[in-house]
């Protein structure tokens, strides 16, 4: 048994050099986004294990079409460069030694899930201890197909948590960015020549609570005085917060509802079993709902039914 998270991203498609035409991932000039993927990453499983990255190694070792919609994937993943032993800890006997061509891999599961309706799919990546296979395959899978000629960009971007993560969180620190522009008067040019930052860092013990976020947005003066700023109003600012939540650190743009904290839940701990292949799915779909919702599209509870081969 070893603790298992989950990660998401969000798959968009546009025409390809028209990123404000959308397409539906299931109609990709005729073609569907999750066949296409089933395809690409069953081949991938005919290859054995191969370098991704700098010593960073993928395997596919079992790929499952759920249902219509959903394909899920188990991935062995890590990485080579570094000699060591396999030790039992029950006996401290050294089982057998690793050298530096040696990788011990470990699982981790992908769901790529295409709904037959809307302009976005979403993709989940479980995460072990030693392993991020899933997501090493999405990247990998993005640049193939940025590699290939198939009419449409893909876009990834990663799942931010609701705004309840924010309202729980700790604020380390805030920043202000102003945007400074040359108003050359003579040929009307009114270029960005830089960025002004002012920065309020405070102590450990008087951190702010992450509702404080909502006070910058509805009164962003506020923010500024607390950064040093003596106006109430600028054209082009940009508020930044610092923030922790439960040791997840990121800064986020306040008034950029595509930033936050990235999405990030415990599958189980070390002391239970990892989710079976249907209790995986079911967790994702509950989530997928969540988020197609929230960007207003929808995942509907038929578009969960299936099983394993």
């Amino acid at each position: 048994m070893g603790r298992r998270t989950l990660a998401g991203h969000k798959i968009t498609f546009s025409k390809y050099r028209d990123p404000y035409n959308p397409a539906s991932p299931a109609d990709l000039d005729g073609l569907n986004a999750a066949d296409v993927f089933e395809s690409w990453v069953r081949e991938k499983s005919l290859e054995g294990i191969q370098e991704v990255s700098s010593q960073s190694y993928l395997r596919i070792d079992h790929v499952i079409r759920y249902n219509d919609h959903i394909v899920v994937v188990d991935t062995m993943a890590g990485k080579s460069g570094e000699s060591g032993e396999v030790v039992n800890i029950e006996n401290n006997e050294v089982l057998f030694r690793l050298g530096e061509m040696d990788v011990p891999a470990s699982p981790a599961r992908a769901i790529f899930m295409c709904p037959p309706r809307g302009q976005m799919a979403l993709w989940f990546s479980e995460y072990s201890a030693r392993s991020s296979g899933a997501s090493m395959l999405l990247s990998q899978f993005d640049r193939e197909w940025k590699a290939s000629e198939k009419g449409f960009t893909l876009t990834k971007k990663r799942l931010v948590a609701s705004e309840i993560a924010l309202d729980d969180a700790t604020v380390t620190g805030v920043e202000v960015r102003l945007i400074k522009r040359a108003d050359d008067r003579a040929d009307g040019v009114n270029e960005i020549v830089g960025t002004e930052i002012h920065k309020f860092k405070p102590a450990k013990k008087h951190r702010f609570l992450g509702t404080i976020i909502d006070k910058f947005r509805n009164t962003p003066s506020s923010a500024y005085e607390l950064v040093g700023l003596s106006g109430s109003s600028y054209d082009e600012a940009e508020i930044f917060v610092s923030v922790d939540v439960g040791g997840h650190k990121r800064r986020v743009q306040i008034f950029n509802p595509e930033d936050g904290v990235y999405f990030r839940e415990e599958l189980n701990d070390s002391a239970h079993p990892v989710l079976s292949y249907d209790e995986f799915v079911r967790y994702c779909c509950e989530n997928a709902g969540v988020f197609m919702e929230r960007s207003g599209f929808e995942w509907l509870p038929d578009w969960s039914i299936g099983g394993v081969d």
